[in-house]
């Protein structure tokens, strides 16, 4: 999951990176709001106001990945 969390503090901006049970709280946060019918970007930042702290503090030079992508990579941890 170290992947996964370096990029979701990288994707929204966050001191550091998530910790697992975190980045599983996101997960299923952005999949119920997909499923009341939200876009995935708006879903994932959405649900990372939610889950984690410092949002929007941190800029980073790397390019986030998508949100669909990221849930993919939940998926494979």
């Amino acid at each position: 999951m170290a992947s996964i969390s370096r990029e979701l503090m990288i994707k929204y901006g966050l001191p550091s990176g998530p910790s697992q049970a975190q980045a599983d709280q996101w997960v299923q946060l952005v999949n119920a709001y997909i499923a009341q019918g939200f876009s995935a970007e708006d879903a994932g930042s959405r649900a990372a106001n939610m889950v984690f702290t410092g949002v929007g503090t941190h800029f980073y030079a790397s390019e986030a990945d998508t949100i669909t992508s990221l849930l993919g990579r939940a998926k494979d941890k």
